[in-house]
């Protein structure tokens, strides 16, 4: 059984210490080629069950379970409009209505 701060250590994050069971912090795929560095854009949720990461820019998500279970990013919980797939129709849809526009 591994603690929270060895998976997020495993997965490149680092660890605060936050008192809370989610917070956000700098993504270690993408916060270094951004324009605003010291805008964090990756959330991170502790449960009862693991740790789960969620990058808001470049859409990175990963995690681990405290035992040795392979991890399902699809069954991270949020909101609706932010779950795999909602957020990229979105998209295309204002791509396209934004090319009609012109």
């Amino acid at each position: 059984m591994r603690s929270v701060t060895q998976i997020l250590n495993e997965l490149g994050v680092k660890y605060r210490g936050s008192p809370t069971r989610s917070f956000k912090t700098f993504c270690p795929h993408c916060s270094h080629n951004r324009k605003n560095k010291s805008d964090p854009c990756l959330s991170v949720r502790i449960d009862t069950k693991g740790v789960g990461l969620r990058c808001h820019n470049c859409g990175h998500t990963d995690g681990r379970y405290y035992d040795d279970i392979k991890f399902d990013a699809s069954a991270m919980v949020g909101k609706p409009g932010h779950q795999r797939g909602v957020s990229d129709k979105y998209g295309a849809l204002l791509r396209q209505a934004r090319a009609n526009w012109r």
